[in-house]
């Protein structure tokens, strides 16, 4: 155990609706209600997805049925696209050509602006890259730094979960030598890294991974679709397979005597390396990109191996990706219904809306919600 220099530290009274500031980014921070100054604090860092913000990220709405000494700290991504929506940068989202060649094939991505923070950087070399280019990982780092100065934190027990986009991040988190020491466990759902960016964990010995990931998923797919084994997703993003990243970081932490499956945890079928059940985790259900549900109890019972805790159904109700998932099937009933009232001007929209691919496309080409602008005070580009 190693405390933080925040510990001793008054602490200010602090809405958890209002946004704390660094570097021109925002955050948000969540304290236990019995948050004592001099008693230790394990610290979960929750990244939101594609399309969303802060407030939509794992563990920010619901609540434990028992409350722990954990502080949660929910950052946002940054904004730097014309489009306003926010997006992290990891895992590969920019950096194509990579170490594998292109991360998408090229002719079936929707097109969609080079962020700002690419075009500082020379601009995107092809229209694979899908995300701000922003120095996340420097970003996290100074914010572990900021809440450690703040907060008293237990720093050897600091986790990471991410959905979606935010997964990206959380996975480069643990594989970035910057700050993957850092790290006691990471989470990812429906996220795995784009081709070629699969590399290795340099986690806290004794560390945890668990990845969930759904069958019925075509916008991050992790099941392999193609004859070279990589997951293509509808809109023409090419990602790593669950089994390639897994066979990366079990051999990495040392462990590649197979897979042992344990006892189905509701929706979730999971499965366990044999040698080491608590190293790594996979957990797979019969369903789209969403959290399931369940999906934050084996999350918590990750980063907490001894707490028997469980979260709300509410705290995973919010982060479905929602342009493909909510608006998509809200758009198709309402132009069903256009046509049953004989308005002829709105089947073009129908023609338009319905496939599928269309809608999940538009939900990778958007990767930014609308906020207060947002800074960049410096950038990093993932090249081969």
């Amino acid at each position: 155990m190693a405390l933080s220099s925040g510990c001793g530290t008054e602490l200010r009274t602090w809405p958890e609706d209002v946004a704390h500031g660094l570097n021109g980014r925002r955050y948000f921070v969540r304290l236990p209600e019995s948050y004592n100054p001099t008693r230790k604090h394990s610290l979960v860092l929750s990244f939101h997805g594609m399309a969303s913000a802060a407030q939509d990220a794992p563990f920010f709405r619901g609540k434990a049925l028992v409350e722990e000494d954990v502080i949660f700290v929910f950052p946002e991504g940054l904004n730097d696209a014309p489009s306003k929506w926010r997006s992290w940068n990891g895992s590969g989202s920019v950096g194509s050509p990579g170490p594998a060649g292109p991360t998408c094939i090229p002719d079936m991505v929707p097109n969609h602006p080079c962020y700002s923070s690419c075009e500082a950087l020379g601009g995107c070399r092809d229209p694979c890259w899908l995300t701000t280019c922003a120095d996340d990982v420097g970003f996290v780092a100074a914010l572990l730094r900021a809440t450690e100065e703040q907060y008293c934190v237990d720093t050897a027990d600091v986790h990471a979960i991410g959905f979606s986009a935010g997964g990206w991040l959380a996975l480069e988190l643990g594989t970035n030598s910057l700050v993957a020491h850092r790290f006691r466990s990471i989470v990812t759902i429906a996220s795995v890294p784009f081709r070629g960016f699969n590399r290795a964990p340099a986690l806290l010995p004794g560390a945890s991974y668990l990845g969930i990931y759904g069958r019925s998923d075509t916008l991050v797919p992790a099941f392999p679709n193609t004859a070279s084994g990589l997951a293509r997703a509808s809109s023409g993003w090419l990602f790593e397979s669950w089994e390639s990243m897994s066979e990366v970081w079990s051999a990495s932490m040392g462990c590649q005597s197979g897979w042992k499956k344990r006892a189905a945890d509701g929706l979730l079928q999971c499965q366990t390396l044999d040698c080491d059940p608590n190293s790594l985790a996979l957990c797979f259900w019969d369903g789209p990109h969403a959290v399931p549900e369940g999906a934050l109890d084996l999350a918590w019972r990750t980063f907490f191996p001894g707490s028997s805790n469980r979260w709300s159904a509410s705290a995973e109700a919010q982060h479905k990706e929602w342009l493909g998932l909510w608006l998509g099937p809200m758009l198709r009933v309402g132009a069903a219904l256009a046509l049953f009232l004989a308005l002829p001007k709105l089947r073009w929209m129908l023609t338009w809306m319905d496939p599928a691919r269309r809608l999940q496309a538009d939900s990778l080409r958007r990767p930014m919600v609308t906020a207060e602008a947002a800074g960049c005070a410096s950038v990093q580009e993932h090249s081969p």
